[in-house]
């Protein structure tokens, strides 16, 4: 997990070519990792990874309301795999709330005008 603007940050993509390293963000722009690939297992189904990211942007920027995104996915999956991909995504979006909270305790209130989100 890192936060900060300016800095380096190395993030696995989870790609067979292993790191990809990310040098300097412009300044004002803020990065933040989630294991949306361990998240997604743990719910058995890798291929969720997706909506674990959704849920955690969605917890990360503030920008839409939980409720709507989260109607957003329910209506964006056939019935049969509804229940699935609403589980990923409350995981994604309580993953990105602990975080938002951990870094308010610390001090860090701001919100940057733009996220970079990466995976593992």
């Amino acid at each position: 997990m890192a936060a900060g603007g300016g800095g380096r940050v190395s993030a696995l993509r989870g790609e067979a070519s292993g790191w990809t390293a990310v040098d300097r963000y412009p300044n004002g722009v803020r990065a933040y990792g989630v294991p949306a690939t361990r998240l997604a297992e743990e719910l058995g189904r890798k291929v969720v990874l997706n909506i674990v990211m959704v849920g955690f942007f969605g917890a990360v920027t503030g920008l839409l309301e939980a409720d709507a995104l989260r109607k957003a996915v329910a209506d964006s999956v056939p019935p049969a795999i509804q229940k699935l991909n609403l589980q990923a995504y409350d995981k994604g979006f309580e993953y990105g709330s602990r975080l938002m909270e951990r870094l308010a305790e610390n001090g860090d209130r701001g919100w940057c005008r733009q996220v970079g989100v990466y995976w593992a």
